[in-house]
C-alpha cells in the first residue's frame, strides 16, 4: 500500500543550498509549520524568509536533506564555504542530516557526484538519492 512521505522544500536566505525537510512525527510537523509561518510573516507577499538558525531551532525531529547545487553552476567551494556541509550540520542534526546530489545530464556526472561525496564525507554526512518532484496534471506544469 502506498504511503503519503509529506516534505517541504527550505530556501535559506543568502545560502546556495535548498533543504528537503522530512518531518518524523505530529510534533516535528507542527514545528515545521511554525518555522514556515515565522518565515512568511518576516517577508513580503510570496516570499519566506528562513535562516539556519531558525532551521536548527525547529527541524528537530526532521530528516534534513540538503540539495547540493549542480557543481557546474554553483562551484563545490562555495556549497562548502556556505556551511553546508559543516560538521555543525551533522552535530545538530546526527543521524538525521544528508545531502543529495544535483543531477546533472553532462557527461562528467561521475566526476561530480565523487567530489560531493567526498566533500559529505569529510563532514560526517551520508549521500542519498532523489528524485524529480513532477506534477500530477500538465496544466499545472510552470
Amino acid at each position: 500500500m502506498p504511503r503519503l512521505i509529506a516534505s517541504t522544500r527550505l530556501c535559506l536566505t543568502n545560502r546556495p543550498i535548498e533543504w528537503l525537510a522530512l518531518p518524523g512525527d505530529v510534533a516535528a510537523w507542527s514545528r515545521l509549520a511554525w518555522l514556515l509561518s515565522l518565515g512568511k510573516r518576516r517577508a513580503r507577499e510570496g516570499s519566506c524568509h528562513i535562516d539556519r538558525a531558525d532551521l536548527e531551532a525547529a527541524c528537530t525531529g526532521s530528516i534534513l536533506i540538503a540539495l547540493l547545487p549542480d557543481p557546474m553552476e554553483t562551484p563545490l567551494r562555495m556549497a562548502s564555504r556556505s556551511g553546508t556541509t559543516s560538521p555543525g550540520w551533522h552535530g545538530a542534526f546526527p543521524d538525521a542530516a544528508f545531502c543529495a546530489p544535483h543531477r546533472s545530464m553532462t557527461g562528467a556526472i561521475n566526476r561530480q557526484i565523487d567530489q560531493l561525496a567526498d566533500l559529505a564525507q569529510g563532514a560526517g554526512i551520508a549521500m542519498v538519492a532523489v528524485g524529480d518532484v513532477l506534477v500530477h496534471r500538465a496544466t499545472r506544469r510552470p
